[in-house]
This record gives structure tokens, C-alpha cells and sequence, in this order.
């Protein structure tokens, strides 16, 4: 099993992001850039209600952008790009969906 230092929660989706880092969907309400060698966050996205259970690139050829589906009902959008210091929030939201999402292929 491969663990990530830095949180003891679990983690709802694990997407191989480059050979350095990878994005994931945990239990606390959370979406982590890590570097694998490491083993550390390089960046938290916080802004969902409920477990993430889904994360993908927004576009295969932009690695920048993420989306997110979550047990709140949601999918959000994330800007990866560094912002040195800032609070990771959601540059955009969509509502209306009916169920826990799963999946976003």
C-alpha cells in the first residue's frame, strides 16, 4: 500500500497527475496535489461539504485544471497553478445534481 504523509484521512480517489504528483479526493472535505517522492502536499483545495469521492483533469492536455465530485452533490472547478500563500478555493461550482457523485469520466 502506498501512504501519503500528511493526513490521516482516507481517500476517495487517487489520480496519477504526472510522474511527480498525483491529485486525490479524501474524507476531509478535501483535494491534495502530492508529490510522490516526498510524500508531502504540495497544495489542499478546500471548499466541498463532504467526502470527495471523485477527481479528473477538467482537459487531458491541461493539468492545471481539476474538478472535483463529492458526496455534498456537487462538482467543482480548481485552478492548480501556484499562488504562493493563497487559500485554494473553488473557481467555479456546479449545483443541481441529484446524487452523490462517483465518477466524472
Amino acid at each position: 500500500m502506498y501512504r501519503l504523509a500528511q493526513t490521516q484521512d482516507a481517500m476517495g480517489f487517487l489520480l496519477w497527475a504526472a510522474s511527480y504528483a498525483c491529485i486525490a479526493g479524501t474524507n476531509d472535505n478535501s483535494v491534495y496535489i502530492y508529490d510522490i517522492e516526498s510524500k508531502k502536499s504540495l497544495s489542499r483545495f478546500r471548499g466541498h461539504n463532504d467526502d470527495v469521492n471523485a477527481v479528473a483533469y477538467l482537459r487531458d492536455d491541461d493539468p492545471n485544471l481539476i474538478v472535483s465530485g463529492c458526496d455534498d452533490d456537487q462538482v467543482r472547478l480548481w485552478d492548480a497553478r501556484d499562488k504562493a500563500g493563497a487559500v485554494r478555493k473553488p473557481q467555479g461550482v456546479l449545483v443541481g445534481v441529484c446524487e452523490r457523485i462517483f465518477d466524472l469520466v
